[in-house]
C-alpha cells in the first residue's frame, strides 16, 4: 500500500480536522477487506512520544481520552528533563526505536523540545570525533542544521509505510523567556518535518492555543492553564487542549487503520 499524499502543515483552526480529513480520501475503516481477521478489526494503537510535557499532566490527560475514545489503544513512552540536543543525556533515538519495535503502534504522536534550547551534544564523548559530531553552540547558525539532523534521525526510526506520525509543535510558555528562545526550537522541527511530508503530519499548537478562551478573557485566568513553572499544562489546561487535538488524530486514524490491510514487504529469498 502506497502512502497518500498528506498536509504536511495543518492548519491550526477550528476546520483543522476538516483539512485533514481532505487527504484521508476515502480511506475507512469499513471499507475494509470482507473477510478480514477479527484481530485486524481491533482498535488503533497509538504511542504519545516525548519529554515531561508528554510524560506530565497533558500526556497523562490526552491518553485517557484516547482510551475513552471508541477505536484507540494507547500507550506513552516519556522521560522528563530530556530532549534531542542532549543525547548524551538520553538517547531518545535509541529510545525510540525500542518503543516502536516492542508497541508496534499504528500511529506516532511526538511533542519534545521544551528541554532543547541549548548546545546540540553528541552521544558519546570522544577524544577524536568527525566534525559532524561535534558540540554545536547553541547561539552559532549552524545549530540549526545540526538540531534538523537529531529531528530527522528521529522521524527515520518512527516512520515506516504502516505507520502515520503526528508531530505536535511546542505549545506557548507562560515564560516569555523560554517562548522566545523555543521559537528557533519550533522553527527548526517545523522545517524538518515539512521537508518529509511522506512521513509525517505537523500540528501548530501556537495558533490553535492563541484561539483558546474568549477575547475579553484576561491574562490571569489565561494562564491558569499553566502549573507556576509556566512550562507544562495545569490539568484544566491539559484537558481542553487535548479535546482540541483529539479531531486531528480521529482524522489521521483511518489512514493508520488501513495500513493494517496493505501488503507487508517480504525480505528476497536467500540464494542456494
Amino acid at each position: 500500500m502506497q502512502r497518500r499524499p498528506r498536509a504536511s502543515a495543518l492548519a491550526a483552526t477550528g476546520l483543522v480536522a476538516l483539512a485533514l480529513a481532505a487527504t484521508v480520501g476515502d480511506a475507512s475503516p469499513a471499507e475494509a477487506p470482507v473477510g478480514a481477521k477479527a484481530a485486524r478489526t481491533g482498535p488503533v494503537r497509538v504511542l504519545l512520544l516525548g519529554d515531561s510535557l508528554i510524560a506530565t499532566e497533558f500526556g497523562l490527560a490526552f491518553q485517557e481520552l484516547l482510551n475513552k475514545t471508541p477505536g484507540f489503544l494507547s500507550k506513552r513512552r516519556a522521560r522528563s528533563a530530556t530532549g534531542l540536543a542532549r543525547q548524551d543525556v538520553f538517547d531518545w533515538i535509541r529510545a525510540s526505536r525500542q518503543a516502536v519495535a516492542f508497541r508496534r503502534p499504528e500511529l506516532v504522536i511526538v511533542m519534545i523540545g521544551s528541554n532543547d534550547a541549548q548546545d546540540v551534544v553528541p552521544p558519546v564523548k570522544r577524544r577524536r570525533r568527525p566534525q559532524a559530531f561535534r558540540r554545536v553552540n547553541w547561539e552559532k547558525p549552524a545549530w540549526s542544521t545540526a538540531y534538523r539532523a537529531r529531528v530527522n534521525r528521529l522521524l527515520d526510526q518512527l516512520a515506516a509505510p504502516h505507520r502515520e506520525v503526528l508531530w505536535l509543535e511546542l505549545p506557548v510558555m507562560r515564560s516569555r523567556r523560554l517562548d522566545k528562545k523555543l521559537q528557533k526550537v519550533r522553527q527548526a522541527q517545523r522545517a524538518a518535518v515539512l521537508a518529509r511530508p511522506q512521513d509525517a503530519d505537523f500540528l501548530g499548537l501556537v495558533p490553535l492555543m492563541q484561539s483558546l478562551g474568549s477575547p475579553k478573557e484576561t491574562r490571569r485566568r489565561r494562564w491558569r492553564r499553566f502549573r507556576r513553572d509556566g512550562v507544562h499544562f495545569s490539568l484544566r489546561g491539559s484537558q481542553l487542549l487535548a479535546r482540541m487535538v483529539l479531531p486531528v488524530v480521529q482524522a489521521i486514524a483511518p489512514r493508520a487503520y488501513m495500513h493494517r490491510f496493505a501488503p507487508r514487504p517480504t525480505a528476497p529469498p536467500s540464494a542456494p
